[in-house]
């Protein structure tokens, strides 16, 4: 993976691949100043997955009725597939094998076009994840932690 930054323009919205740096869009000239993007620009607040986002609307029902709470931390891509790989029970190199570049592909094109990816999740009380391919793009970027919503039985 090439770990070199994706810069955005605010005004037009450009992008591109450059190493680190400051740099002026060529579209819009030296008064707008490219945008690195990181954690806090690249992530939504939600997830995209109905049940998720709407426990993150109404913890206390979830909590009560369906016996789940949640909390959001922020976890490096190496730490978010350590945790996943010891919940599945598998090894850390199996769920990097699981990566589809197809997918890594389609979401750094996503980035480029303005997107913001969805907040990964790591289910302990279902056993699931959800955002792997998320990972290895916050990998390539070079994006030291992510927000992941952890959820579990209470």
């Amino acid at each position: 993976m090439k770990n070199v930054p994706i810069y955005r323009c605010p005004k037009c919205g450009r992008t591109v691949e450059m190493p680190e740096g400051r740099y002026y869009c060529k579209v819009c000239g030296s008064s707008a100043i490219m945008v690195k993007l990181t954690q806090d620009n690249l992530f939504k607040e939600t997830t995209d997955i109905p049940f998720y986002d709407s426990m993150l609307r109404n913890p206390d029902y979830f909590r009560r009725a369906k016996g789940l709470t949640f909390h959001i931390e922020r976890l490096s891509p190496d730490e978010y597939m350590e945790k996943i790989a010891e919940m599945q029970r598998v090894s850390v190199s199996h769920e990097w094998e699981l990566i589809d570049k197809g997918s890594v592909e389609h979401l750094l094109n996503l980035i480029k076009e303005g997107e913001k990816l969805a907040m990964p999740v790591i289910d302990y009380a279902h056993k699931l994840q959800e955002g792997r391919n998320r990972m290895a793009v916050a990998k390539e970027l070079g994006v030291k932690k992510v927000p992941v919503m952890i959820v579990k039985a209470c």
